[in-house]
């Protein structure tokens, strides 16, 4: 007897439930996580953290203009999104400057021994614009156009 092309099996329904627990778990776990991270969790004391009172200070921004094109090498040799991509060129910089921060060299010896704290949680925003121009008139035109298709 053979079965129909759309029936699953047992083992397929097996599976399919267990997908489907392993999604829920994670879910489950991320918006605890979230949760969690809202109400109590703080970032961990680092160089990058301001001291109390530092939102009424002068803010310091720091920017690099990427070409595109090289993004998009990467992101095709590495098999990954535009996102992943620009995510890791931020996590590798926020480390190296962290590693930078808590190594120390002993004399000239230049020992180095990494004093960073186990388990940091840092927080971080990244704005990328992938439109072709940032002047404010290119932004004048779309919004021009967005009234008169409304």
């Amino acid at each position: 007897q053979t079965r129909g092309s759309g029936s699953l099996g047992f083992l397929g329904y097996f599976v399919l439930i267990l997908v489907f627990l392993k999604m829920l778990w994670n879910t489950l776990v991320g918006v605890v996580l979230f949760t969690a991270t809202i109400i109590f969790l703080k970032d961990t004391n680092t160089p990058l953290k301001g001291k109390p009172g530092i939102e009424k200070a002068p803010k310091r921004f720091v920017h690099k203009t990427l070409s595109l094109d090289d993004i998009k090498l990467v992101k095709n040799a590495m098999n990954m999104t535009i996102n992943d991509v620009v995510l890791g060129i931020t996590e590798a910089a926020l480390s190296r400057y962290l590693h930078r921060n808590y190594g120390n060299t002993k004399g000239d010896d230049k020992i180095k021994t990494d004093n960073q704290p186990n388990h940091i949680r840092l927080r971080s925003t990244l704005f990328v614009n992938l439109r072709p121009t940032a002047a404010i008139e290119g932004l004048a035109e779309m919004m021009k156009g967005d009234s008169k298709r409304q």
